[in-house]
């Protein structure tokens, strides 16, 4: 499918960007001027817009909110580095209805996961591991049905990555996050008919289990160089306002931070995208919801915390 893409920022800091959305079948057009991009965006309908944040100064929210009232209910792409950006301006992002898209380009991944954003946003398959890694990567997937199963496939990853030689800090970061990945589709993700969730007053030692054909799926693949891990259920219950409030919370640092609740402190998904080089959170409204996460595993854990940070939200409507 063919498509045009206009890219906001230096040549030389977009050329990767550039190359590919050549790559995807696009044809790409720089601006290094934010004030001109706005004014062809007046006169022209691209199909993609991507920004690089450093084009826009310190205080880059007034030209983005022009940006997006020109694309109503279209997604900004937006490249930085280093990114994170501060902790001030991720928050005011949070709190923008459309951001949805922050990709890091210094990641070890950038091309790659900039090519399958761009494949989703013209319709190819948006779930699963399979979307991010290479072509001919093994993904490996475990049912879980009860919470006994959370320690199965705490197993199975552990003896992936044993057999990929990695042990140590890096193996605890992936053991705590699919910790959390899953202990959220075990008792956050679960809904009744009614909507509302089955086990939010249920403390996270209770044992519990899915209906019949309501079972969760967690998923995990590599190419040697990139991990993916994934936890998809079948609810699609989370919203993506409840993802920007708990990442806020988290970034703000502040008393605000914690919930009294049975079920959990609420910062599970802060913790996430904190361990993480790259989060995506994908929601099929009513039918499923996906939390996916990279990790670049060829260096060291202090490499692997310090790692640049990409983040996803995607909120796709059913299909029928």
């Amino acid at each position: 499918m063919s498509s045009t893409a206009l890219l906001i920022g230096e040549p030389l800091r977009v050329r990767a960007a550039h190359r590919v959305v050549v790559c995807t079948g696009g044809e790409p057009t720089v601006e290094p001027d934010a004030t001109a991009a706005l004014e062809q965006l007046k006169g022209r309908a691209y199909t993609h817009v991507l920004v690089d944040l450093a084009a826009l100064g310190e205080a880059p929210l007034p030209t983005l909110r022009a940006l997006a009232a020109l694309r109503p209910g279209e997604p900004l792409l937006l490249l930085a580095a280093p990114s994170p950006p501060p902790p001030a301006v991720l928050v005011a992002l949070l709190a923008e209805p459309w951001f949805t898209h922050l990709a890091a380009m210094e990641s070890p991944w950038f091309m790659e996961e900039l090519g399958a954003t761009l494949r989703k946003l013209q319709g190819a398959s948006p779930f699963g591991p399979a979307c991010v890694l290479p072509w001919g990567a093994v993904v490996h997937s475990v049912p879980v049905v009860r919470s006994e199963d959370k320690a199965t496939a705490l197993h199975a990853i552990a003896a992936f990555l044993s057999r990929l030689g990695i042990g140590g800090r890096v193996l605890h970061r992936v053991q705590d996050v699919a910790d959390e990945m899953l202990m959220n589709a075990i008792y956050d993700a679960p809904v009744g008919p009614d909507g509302r969730p089955r086990h939010a007053s249920a403390s996270r030692t209770t044992p519990v289990a899915y209906a019949p054909g309501e079972e969760a799926v967690f998923s995990f693949g590599s190419d040697g160089r990139t991990l993916a891990l994934s936890i998809q259920d079948p609810f699609g219950a989370l919203t993506l306002d409840t993802v920007r409030r708990y990442l806020a919370r988290g970034l703000h640092r502040g008393e605000d931070q914690i919930e009294s609740k049975a079920g959990g402190a609420g910062l599970g998904l802060y913790l996430e995208w904190e361990s993480l080089g790259s989060f995506t959170v994908h929601v099929e409204p009513g039918r499923r919801t996906e939390m996916l996460g990279l990790l670049d595993i060829r260096g060291s854990f202090r490499e692997l915390a310090a790692a640049p940070k990409s983040l996803f939200l995607w909120n796709q409507r059913p299909t029928r």
